[in-house]
């Protein structure tokens, strides 16, 4: 998707980098249990649960120049950032959920070159793909870290981030509602894998609970 496009594509269904989307129409009556209303402020239009707020610091991890920065905006009297570009169709709630993007494929492909051979130049040229296509500057070397980050900006909302961090050991800063630190839970932590439900486990006497609950 090209610089000049990448924001817009957000609005429309089946794009020509998307390879994998799940579908809504009219017809499937989503409305406010829809991934939508996750994002958006309770408060403001367009209308949401607001669970998942952004860190306020979160914007400067993107260059003036990265049209991915117009996916960001902020609700509340402005003292909010939130997810507004992406899945923006609150009101109906038939915005499709790309799943697999081509933009993934090459992130993920520069990173498989670049850790069978940290001097593969083929994933240097893969990685600054994606930055030619959103008005940032090219990278000048391939490291773990540029990737991470350059997926953390390309994919961010489409549910990679904690999985890059659990794969990589990264730890995890909880904060709170006014985004103050709470707790720094250092990987490998208990609390990064989910209870079993309690009806599963009641089922079958056999099962062993995971730790930490």
């Amino acid at each position: 998707m090209s610089s000049a496009s990448f924001v817009s594509s957000w609005t429309t269904k089946q794009n020509d980098n998307s390879i994998f989307e799940l579908a809504f129409a009219s017809d499937d009556a989503l409305g406010s249990n829809s991934l939508q209303y996750i994002y958006r402020f309770s408060g403001d239009a367009p209308a949401g649960y607001g669970d998942a707020e952004e860190e306020s610091s979160v914007i400067n991890i993107f260059e003036a120049t990265d049209v991915r920065r117009g996916i960001l905006g902020y609700q509340d009297a402005g003292t909010r950032l939130r997810n507004m570009g992406k899945y923006p169709d609150t009101a109906t709630a038939t915005d499709n959920i790309p799943l697999i993007r081509y933009e993934e494929v090459v992130l993920n492909y520069a990173e498989a070159l670049f850790e069978l051979n940290n001097s593969d130049p083929m994933a240097l040229t893969n990685l600054n793909l994606i930055t030619s296509n959103r008005g940032t500057n090219a990278y000048a070397t391939v490291t773990k870290d540029n990737i991470l980050l350059e997926r953390r900006k390309e994919l961010m909302f489409e549910g990679f981030r904690f999985d890059d961090m659990m794969r990589t050991g990264k730890n995890v800063v909880v904060l709170g509602s006014n985004q103050n630190v709470i707790e720094t839970l250092v990987y490998p932590n208990d609390k990064f894998v989910y209870p079993i439900d309690i009806a599963e486990m009641d089922a079958n006497s056999n099962m062993v609970q995971n730790g930490g609950y």
